[in-house]
């Protein structure tokens, strides 16, 4: 009996390391912020040429969180020259939300010195 355990524990942990070395990519790209998404892995195998028991893993819950992908770029074909302490100097940017979610920026503007 122990033997046949060490094998099945031999070729669970073979399952697992080979679903281990399997590539498995997640982003947020194209999922909304607050989308519940559940994950369960199932697996089947055998024990020579004798199937097993199917083994199925607890289920796993989260919710996407959300990204923040904010881009900000100037539309002004060259630089806009002007004079130090006047008012009423244009400068144009886009400003392009490129997150998983609608958001509110609040943006400003520090002038530099020097």
């Amino acid at each position: 009996m122990k033997n046949k355990t060490a094998q099945i524990l031999t070729v669970i942990a073979l399952a697992g390391v080979g679903l281990l070395a399997t590539t498995i990519q997640v982003n947020a790209a194209g999922t909304s912020a607050g989308v519940t998404i559940s994950n369960q892995a199932t697996v089947d195998y055998k024990v020579g040429t004798v199937d097993q028991p199917q083994e199925t893993s607890n289920l796993y819950t989260f919710v996407v969180d959300r990204k923040i992908n904010l881009t900000v770029a100037t539309t002004d074909g060259s630089a806009v020259n002007v004079t130090p302490g006047t008012i009423d100097n244009v400068l144009t940017f886009t400003v392009q939300n490129l997150g998983n979610g609608i958001q509110d920026f609040a943006l400003s503007s520090v002038p530099r010195s020097g």
